[in-house]
């Protein structure tokens, strides 16, 4: 079964950056020596922090925070990052309920976690 594609009704705010999270196992030692290993195949995860300024409308904020609720930060969904050369698959554990931002306008933020799920 595919992946729900998340296709916002608004793009997110330009010139987000991501981070990133390294999963290692490691193995402390006496007088600070430490031993570590890359935790898994693929140790190695993207985080971005998204965020919608503009959205012109309670309806289309409530739609975007929808779809996080819908998969309740478990399921995976497809998604490509604005300038980013691929569709990634993601995981929302975290975001922020629609808020006015005042003159009408609606914000949401919005944390992904690259995922590494096969799909069939």
């Amino acid at each position: 079964m595919a992946n729900p594609v998340f296709s916002p009704p608004v793009a997110p705010q330009v010139g987000t950056v991501p981070s990133t999270e390294v999963k290692v196992l490691a193995a402390a030692f006496g007088d600070g020596y430490e031993q570590t290993q890359p935790d898994g195949l693929n140790h190695i995860r993207r985080l971005w922090n998204l965020t919608w300024v503009a959205i012109q409308s309670r309806a289309d904020a409530d739609a975007i925070e929808a779809f996080f609720v819908a998969r309740g930060g478990s399921e995976v969904f497809d998604y490509q990052i604005p300038g980013e050369a691929a569709v990634m698959q993601f995981r929302c554990p975290t975001w922020t309920p629609p808020r006015d931002v005042g003159g009408g306008v609606w914000a949401v933020t919005a944390r992904f976690r690259q995922a590494f799920d096969v799909t069939a």
